[in-house]
């Protein structure tokens, strides 16, 4: 009991020495950022409902219209762990822009109204309004990870919004709404239930770059009401807006190539073998600073930017799970390399940690 006591003591700070040698050697990889315009696809449209009131009655009708334009979105990606995730994103805005003029007919108590949208058209501003950490990554890729329906705010702020006040006896009131003036735009965050969603798709690998093309897709909801809108003394409306920002983007580049996630597997042939040994050894006190493919196959196992004697254990342990062994003081004696005196101290640690690992075992 003692000896075994003893034993676990030796586990115990061999596994400390490792975790300070890590936290002197490592150089974690970090999460990097990527810009890129969408396109705003269909099917994508905002819905637009009038409500007008005044003394003499209410009355209110709807209408739609398809969008078009493009979005800035930028995303943060997390690829640490060998693939790529992406964390959060943040919609920086862009030019959403409605096809055609917005025609309304409703009548408003004993009156005609006419609202028609004419100008340059009504522009979108969306925006995430919370952190966009919010965001609950894809479990697989080509599943949609979602958000928060209220971290997307639409601003609709140019365009003309002219309301004809047509009575029985006189001339027509015409009552000009600039969406371009503060007190009069359409904006508003969404109250949806829908979550909005990212859909990450991978595409072709290019080894000789390390390159990795993908696919986004992201589609907002929207859904708000504006406040009362003064018609100059002839009532007030609210706009209540509704629909879909449905944009995407293909091709996008990123500077590393996804790993099989079979543990173990430097090579990426999709078995754990003697071949994994050699490119261990080949990759031996190599740095990178890619994860990914590239850092597998240099034996960067857990992806610190470094191939050292943590790896070799977690090799050591893949191979175990698959039948095989790896005795790491065999491994570095047919390395090429001579290790640091650090490495040395480590491997001595690490040789006495797995010899009573085994003696406990018996």
């Amino acid at each position: 009991m003692i000896l075994a006591g003893g034993y676990r003591g030796i586990l115990v700070a061999a596994a400390s020495l490792l975790v300070l040698a890590g936290a002197v050697t490592a150089a974690p990889i970090t999460p990097f950022t990527f810009d890129t315009v969408m396109n705003v696809v269909s099917p994508s449209s905002l819905n637009f409902n009038v409500q007008i009131s005044s003394d003499v009655g209410s009355d209110s009708d709807s209408a739609s219209s398809p969008l078009g334009g493009t979005a800035n979105v930028r995303f943060f990606a997390d690829a640490s762990t060998g693939n790529l995730t992406i964390k959060d994103y943040q919609f920086t805005g862009g030019l959403i822009q409605v096809n055609n003029n917005l025609a309304l007919d409703f009548t408003l108590g004993g009156f005609l109204v006419n609202i028609d949208a004419t100008g340059t058209g009504l522009k979108g501003v969306p925006s995430t309004l919370n952190p966009p950490s919010t965001l609950t990554s894809p479990a697989v890729p080509g599943s949609p990870g979602s958000f928060p329906a209220s971290d997307a705010r639409v601003t609709i702020n140019q365009g003309n919004i002219h309301v004809v006040v047509s009575p029985f006896i006189g001339s027509d009131t015409i009552i000009d709404l600039d969406l371009s003036n503060p007190d009069n735009q359409i904006a508003g965050t969404s109250t949806s239930a829908t979550p909005g969603t990212l859909t990450v798709n991978q595409g072709a690998s290019d080894t000789s770059t390390n390159t990795t093309k993908y696919s986004l897709v992201l589609n907002v909801p929207v859904q708000f009401t504006s406040e009362p809108i003064d018609l100059d003394g002839q009532g007030t409306a609210t706009i209540t807006v509704n629909g879909s920002l449905r944009t995407s983007v293909a091709d996008v580049e990123v500077n590393f190539i996804p790993w099989n996630g079979i543990a173990g597997d430097l090579t990426q042939d999709g078995q754990v073998n003697s071949a994994d040994i050699t490119a261990f050894v080949n990759g031996w006190r190599s740095t990178n600073n890619t994860p990914g493919r590239l850092a597998i196959q240099k034996g960067d196992l857990n992806f610190d930017g470094l191939t050292d004697l943590h790896d070799a254990f977690l090799l050591r342990s893949a191979l175990q799970d698959n039948n095989l062994s790896l005795n790491i003081g065999d491994l570095l004696a047919v390395s090429n390399t001579v290790p640091e005196p650090s490495t040395w101290m480590l491997l001595a640690v690490g040789c006495v940690a797995m010899v009573a690992r085994r003696r406990l075992a018996k």
